[in-house]
C-alpha cells in the first residue's frame, strides 16, 4: 500500500534531478542525477485524536521529510532537509513531534500539521545519528557514529551525554537502542 504512494514521489524526484540538459547543442551539468529514491528511516504515529500518519525520509540532495495521512491517503508534508542527503533514523516522540537523525549528524524536529522543520544541531560534534527511540515526557534517545555516543534530548533541556563519551571505548557505532521506562 505505501509503496504505491511512494512511486509517484520517486518519479517526481527523478524528473527533478536530471543530470544533463541540452542547450544550443551543448551538454551542460545542471545537478546531481537521482539513481534511486531510497527511503531510509520511517516511523508511524497516532495522534491523540486517533489519526494515523507515516513519516519517512527520502534520500536526495536535499533529502525530504515526507508525511502521509493514512486515513485520507494524502501527502501532508514534503519538507526539504537542507544540508542533508539522508537519514537512517526517525521517531515519533511521546508528545507528538517527529525527530529525524540525519546522515550528517544533525537532529531535526517537526510538528505534524506545520510546514516547519527545526534544526536542533549536532550532539557533541558527532558525524551521524544512527538510531533514535522515544522516551517519556517528550524525550528521545539517540546513538551516533563516529564515537559511539549515546544521548538524551529533552525539549526544554536540550542534549545530554549519557555515557560521558563513547558508550564502549574503541567502538564507533551506537545502534539498536531500546528504551526501558523503569531504568
Amino acid at each position: 500500500m505505501i509503496s504505491k504512494k511512494l512511486l509517484p514521489l520517486a518519479f517526481i524526484f527523478l524528473i527533478s534531478y536530471i543530470l544533463m540538459a541540452q542547450e544550443n547543442g551543448l551538454v551542460r551539468k545542471i545537478g546531481s542525477q537521482l539513481h534511486t529514491a531510497n527511503v531510509q528511516g520511517s516511523t508511524f504515529m497516532t495522534t491523540k485524536g486517533g489519526r494515523q500518519y507515516l513519516y519517512t525520509v527520502v534520500r536526495g540532495r536535499p533529502a525530504h521529510l515526507v508525511g502521509f495521512d493514512l486515513e485520507i491517503n494524502r501527502t501532508v508534508a514534503d519538507l526539504p532537509i537542507e544540508g542533508v542527503d539522508g537519514a537512517w533514523t526517525i521517531t515519533a516522540s511521546s508528545d507528538g513531534f517527529i525527530y529525524v537523525g540525519s546522515a550528517q549528524g544533525n537532529l531535526f524536529k517537526h510538528q505534524p500539521g506545520t510546514n516547519t522543520l527545526e534544526n536542533l544541531g549536532k550532539f557533541d560534534g558527532e558525524k551521524l545519528i544512527w538510531d533514535l527511540v522515544p522516551g517519556l515526557n517528550g524525550e528521545i534517545y539517540g546513538g551516533t557514529w563516529s564515537a559511539a555516543k549515546v544521548f538524551k534530548y529533552h525539549p526544554t533541556e536540550g542534549f545530554k551525554d549519557l555515557a560521558n563519551g563513547s558508550a564502549v571505548p574503541g567502538q564507533q557505532y551506537a545502534q539498536f537502542l531500546a528504551f526501558n521506562p523503569k531504568t
